[in-house]
């Protein structure tokens, strides 16, 4: 985490020359500036490329170490190989590989979540692995791919603008306005930002099997087979855990 945060200042163009060529700024801090980030940027690429070159056993082992804490490898380098599963449909590479991604960015993460209480850091913790997940499935995961710490810290500021602006929306909402649009007044069914992080703290409560299967089938969208094989169980179980983590999400038992 302490490498992540030194490179949190460093930007993208710190590579390139004024006109987008290959001389670098000038002046010392913007030479110091490039110098870091072609470091880690260069040992980003070695971690990727040890990795891509494992075999498949051998690399499920060493992002399970990742997870279990055994084992370190930049977010960066994770974030590349989730990305490549992806691309490649290989959804239990992906599964695993971003599990690795939670437990490295998870500290990151939880440090730029300031002035909050626990349970709203924990909210944006998860909302933010939430938006990586969904730009590498887009194929948008370019910058959390070079500089983890840039994206979490752009990520976190966005989120507190819209805190923000949330907030002073509410106020303003609550002063009363002259002739209002009944149809203004009509209920909003799409799930609110709000609600798709609660629900997703509520997920992160479940028993550890619970949680992973729901996690599984429903942001990864893997098959009851598929989970059955990657967690060493039978489809049965899976239709039960699926059914307990739907009943104690409050989902009446449905676990579509």
């Amino acid at each position: 985490m302490a490498e992540q945060q030194d490179v949190e200042g460093i930007e993208d163009d710190d590579l390139d020359g004024p006109e987008g060529g290959d001389e670098p700024p000038s002046g010392p801090k913007s030479k110091a500036a490039a110098a870091k980030s072609k470091a880690h940027l260069a040992k980003v690429a070695g971690e990727t490329a040890e990795l891509n070159g494992l075999d498949s056993a051998t690399l499920n082992k060493v992002l399970r170490e990742v997870i279990a804490g055994s084992r370190q490898i930049s977010t960066e380098a994770l974030v590349r190989i989730c990305a490549g599963a992806s691309r490649a449909g290989n959804r239990l590479l992906v599964n695993l590989s971003f599990e690795a991604v939670t437990k490295t960015a998870t500290p990151l993460l939880l440090t730029q979540a300031f002035g909050q209480a626990e349970d709203e850091r924990r909210e944006q913790v998860q909302e933010i692995l939430l938006q990586l997940f969904a730009a590498i499935r887009e194929g948008k995961s370019q910058l959390p791919e070079r500089f983890f710490a840039k994206f979490a810290k752009r990520r976190s500021i966005d989120l507190f603008r819209r805190r923000d602006a949330r907030f002073e929306a509410k106020l303003e909402r609550s002063e009363p306005v002259a002739e209002a649009d009944s149809v203004d007044e009509l209920p909003d069914l799409t799930p609110s930002l709000e609600d798709r992080v609660l629900l997703s703290v509520a997920v992160h409560k479940l028993p550890p099997k619970l949680r992973t299967a729901f996690i599984q089938k429903h942001q990864f969208g893997m098959t009851k087979e598929e989970i059955a094989e990657q967690n060493g169980v039978d489809v049965r179980t899976v239709y039960s855990w699926l059914a307990d983590a739907a009943t104690l999400l409050g989902l009446n038992g449905d676990d579509e």
